[in-house]
This record gives structure tokens, C-alpha cells and sequence, in this order.
């Protein structure tokens, strides 16, 4: 169990490590989490066989714009192209590292922010 445990902070770490800067833009603690779902699904993607990587990523969008309105604060194209630079750092920091991310979310705890990544491992 403590090596479960310690998988997953290691993978917090390595996941703050790609996209804390992105994930701090959001104002509030929701927007963080809305950040966060976004940086895991770019971590997804960037440990998919890379050949499937831009295909999976045109879906996604594609999925987004459909169930999203158009006078949403983040359209697809800046999702896009934020997505892209996660992925690419992701692959660059970790190219090995293929651990799944099943979710995650950041809480503020006695003043402090915790991130809790869900793996699939």
C-alpha cells in the first residue's frame, strides 16, 4: 500500500512539474480543478503511442466544441494550443512515464493547497 502511495506523489509532483503554471491561472479553487482536468487530460494524451496522440487530441476538441457554447471564457483553440504546450512538456520532462490519470483535484487544506492525483495503477 505505501508503494501505491507513494506512486501517486510522485505523479503529483511530476504533474506540478508540467503544468502548475498553467493550472494556477484559474482564480479560484474551482477554476484550478477545471485547470487540473485539463492538464490531466494532456497527460493523458501525451502518454498515448505517439501516433495516436493528434488524432486523440482533433477528438477531444471536437467533443469540447460540441458540448460547450460558444461564449464560453476558453474557446477551443486556446484550449488547443495550451493542451499541445502541456503535451509537449509532459513528453519532454517524463517520456517514459505512462501511469494513466483516472482524475485528480486540488484542495485548499488548513491553509494549504493539495493536490491528489487518482491513477489507474
Amino acid at each position: 500500500m505505501m508503494n501505491q502511495q507513494n506512486t501517486k506523489l510522485k505523479i503529483a509532483a511530476m504533474l506540478a512539474e508540467v503544468a502548475d503554471g498553467y493550472i494556477q491561472m484559474g482564480n479560484s479553487l474551482e477554476e484550478r480543478n477545471n485547470y487540473l482536468r485539463s492538464a490531466i487530460t494532456a497527460w493523458n494524451l501525451a502518454c498515448l503511442p505517439f501516433a495516436k496522440i493528434e488524432r486523440c487530441l482533433r477528438e477531444y476538441i471536437a467533443i469540447y466544441d460540441e458540448i460547450n457554447t460558444p461564449d464560453i471564457s476558453e474557446n477551443s483553440s486556446t484550449l488547443e494550443r495550451n493542451l499541445r504546450a502541456l503535451i509537449k512538456r509532459k513528453i519532454s520532462l517524463y517520456p517514459k512515464v505512462k501511469i494513466q490519470l483516472l482524475g485528480g483535484s486540488i484542495e485548499n487544506i488548513a491553509g494549504k493547497v493539495k493536490w491528489t492525483p487518482k491513477t489507474g495503477q
